[in-house]
């Protein structure tokens, strides 16, 4: 965090101080930043998250977004899927069923 961030909430005595401290209390502590410096260190921030660190981002003291690592997915193995070639559903429709389609049969 940054000089400027830490005196801005220690600052504050309101809801983010409050929060903050909750967070610490049982086992949060992790690093908020403000909106300015979440955009100018974005990228940086990206890869804090994807090696597994929370990061507040707050707006006017505030908390207002998190970011966090995604969780990794299960690729799924190839091969799951069976096709039936022999199923007829690639041969043509018969003749009634056809002017039932084109509304012509009844």
């Amino acid at each position: 965090m940054t000089a400027g961030a830490t005196r801005s909430v220690d600052r504050r005595h309101g809801s983010w101080a409050q929060w903050t401290n909750e967070w610490t209390k049982w086992g949060g502590g992790m690093e908020s930043v403000n909106v300015h410096e979440a955009k100018t260190q974005f990228s940086k921030l990206m890869e804090r998250a994807h090696a597994g660190e929370e990061i507040i981002v707050a707006k006017a003291g505030e908390p207002y977004a998190r970011l966090v690592p995604l969780e990794k997915t299960k690729r799924r193995p190839p091969g799951g899927v069976t096709i039936i070639e022999d199923s007829g559903v690639f041969e043509p429709l018969p003749e009634d069923e056809l002017l039932l389609w084109e509304g012509e049969g009844g």
